[in-house]
């Protein structure tokens, strides 16, 4: 199930891609500018929340699982598809010894013990 942060993911960034007008929610947008205007809600993705709170939550799943997050590790064997893996088919090599110390390493980090929790983490969105 989508959850806010996916909202907020997609929105960021379908509106580098294609602009609002790409967005899979511009359609339900027009459909529902007249509600909005008689309900007095801003013509707008925060308005079309709160008005078809189950649509949304549909598209944006729907979204979600065709722009799945990718981990560390994920990129990693992008980059070097090649390279060994260990621990479940994770990479040999310290994840903080290719990405560097990132704050979102901070709380699995124990450099040599246990990687795997590192490469487990979510890429940042571009």
């Amino acid at each position: 199930m989508a959850e806010i942060k996916d909202f907020s993911r997609m929105c960021n960034a379908e509106r580098k891609r294609r602009g609002c007008f790409g967005c899979p929610l511009y359609s339900l947008e027009r459909e529902a500018e007249i509600r909005a205007r008689e309900a007095e809600i801003k013509n707008n993705c925060l308005g079309m929340i709160h008005m078809n709170t189950d649509e949304v939550d549909r598209i944006v799943t729907e979204w979600c699982e065709e722009h799945p997050q990718k981990t560390y590790a994920q990129d990693f064997f992008e980059k070097f598809p090649d390279a060994r893996q260990c621990n479940g088919g994770l990479p040999e090599v310290q994840a903080c010894a290719i990405y560097g110390d990132l704050p979102e390493f901070e709380k699995h980090c124990d450099c040599g013990v246990d990687c795997a929790g590192c490469w487990k983490e979510v890429v940042p969105d571009e």
